[in-house]
């Protein structure tokens, strides 16, 4: 650790936050896109195959969206489901991991993945029941069962686990900064809580077309999305430690963590924008 629970000088502060976000921000891009790996493979793709049903490609968008050539016409609503039932295991779990690793570099990368598993698939879920439209899986199972309880139930459920998602793993995210940064000033906590977390991630909501996802459903997720980046900058402000020894973090380490973050990134939209992006397949389609 530092030697001392004294805040960093603005400097010191400037080049840690530079440090943090110069590999947050890949590794986020890279958690994003596996988010909807799993959403498609693992939740649509494997469990239709599991229910004997057909699997037989799929595609990855470098924004963010992607589908699955999947099917199982007696279980088409599970397969359905699939998709966000697997995000939310998939973000728990790495969530519960997260809390057990030590150094903050690590535990940052898995809370990263556990939040973007967890964004990608409660709040299309929780959209999606508000406005049960097509193309989007909840819409299309609440047009087939035409039962105004269960959109109701989804609608509860997907939005109070957005929020918890949003919430908590926001503040488990500014808790890594923290063990970097040391202990802040007040004005440092504002700079990262509003300019990272709050505008940074709030344009980031920006960079994908929901309607994509749900027809003629607007900019309204996108805006509400980024109103709750907004509004939990306040409370991470509030809840900075006022004690706190930042965790050394060796320059050979910065090094290796934030130049594999940016190769992987790349890597990744090399292969998105050359390959996945228009399809693979394995069946006759």
């Amino acid at each position: 650790m530092y030697p001392n629970q004294v805040s960093p000088s603005t400097r010191t502060f400037c080049c840690r936050l530079l440090l943090c976000g110069g590999f947050a921000g890949p590794a986020g891009y890279v958690a994003s896109i596996s988010a909807v790996a799993i959403h498609e493979l693992l939740g649509h793709g494997v469990t239709a195959w599991l229910l004997g049903g057909t699997f037989e490609g799929f595609a990855l968008m470098p924004d963010g969206m992607g589908w699955a050539a999947s099917s199982a016409p007696e279980h088409e609503n599970i397969v359905l489901a699939g998709g966000v039932v697997a995000g939310v295991l998939f973000g728990t779990v790495l969530l519960w991991l997260a809390f057990r690793l030590v150094h903050p570099l690590a535990r940052m990368t898995c809370l990263l993945f556990a939040f973007c598993s967890l964004i990608d698939a409660t709040p299309y879920a929780f959209w999606n029941s508000v406005f049960p439209r097509p193309p989007g899986d909840f819409g299309r199972i609440l047009i087939d069962l035409q039962l105004e309880w269960v959109r109701w139930t989804f609608v509860v459920a997907f939005g109070s686990a957005y929020l918890a998602a949003t919430v908590g793993c926001n503040i488990a995210i500014f808790r890594c900064f923290e063990s970097i940064l040391g202990r802040l000033t007040k004005l440092q906590a504002v700079v990262l809580a509003w300019g990272f977390f709050g505008l940074v991630e709030g344009i980031a909501w920006f960079g994908f077309d929901w309607n994509q996802l749900i027809q003629d459903v607007g900019r309204l997720p996108q805006f509400v999305g980024a109103g709750l980046q907004l509004a939990i900058a306040p409370v991470l402000v509030a809840i900075r430690k006022k004690e706190l020894e930042a965790i050394k973090v060796s320059r050979r380490c910065w090094t290796v963590s934030i130049s594999s973050a940016w190769l992987a990134a790349g890597l990744l939209v090399v292969v998105l924008l050359f390959w996945l992006q228009h399809g693979v397949y394995w069946g006759d389609g």
